[in-house]
């Protein structure tokens, strides 16, 4: 499900670039966590998680769960982002926080439709943006892995040059 991720994480980290995986959680770190936020994880997600349990790129990692600690309640962790934005900025019951590095926004999961589209939701308007990040867990992780291993996939000459990497 995720063959790409060594390929990517292999021409950042020849770029110099950090990427941690907080390593494999077992299923009953899953289910743990499950019932401590009361949803049942997506299966992408669920896969990613027995896979890297979380972390990534240092700019933008994705929330996990720490293997044999899942109830470790600290950002980057699902729990801790999860509930903290339940109970400060009223997350609908179905999202799971998947990243929440940014001050303005959450990337969530979004657990209604099938499968879990992944979504932008404003913390201060408490809305979610109407256009998806990605159709998929999977989808997100691809282009987040590929946009770091070959930004010039995404972006032009002029924005490459302003970020620093030409």
């Amino acid at each position: 499900m995720f063959e790409f991720v060594p390929e990517f994480t292999g021409v950042i980290a020849a770029k110099g670039e950090d990427i941690e995986w907080y390593g494999p959680a077992s299923e009953g770190d899953i289910k743990v966590v499950e019932a401590r936020l009361n949803l049942t994880i997506p299966d992408q997600f669920r896969a990613f998680l027995m896979t890297y349990g979380g972390g990534g790129l240092g700019q933008s990692p994705i929330s996990g769960i720490i293997p044999g600690a899942p109830l470790t309640a600290y950002t980057g962790t699902i729990l801790f982002d999860t509930e903290y934005c339940r109970k400060r900025y009223d997350l609908p019951d179905d999202f799971i926080v998947i990243n929440a590095e940014f001050d303005e926004v959450y990337w969530c999961l979004d657990m209604s439709p099938e499968p879990a589209r992944v979504v932008s939701y404003d913390i201060f308007t408490k809305t979610v943006f109407s256009k998806a990040i990605a159709e998929s867990f999977r989808d997100f992780l691809y282009e987040q892995l590929e946009m770091e291993a070959y930004p010039e996939r995404y972006f032009n000459a002029e924005e490459l040059k302003a970020m620093g990497l030409v």
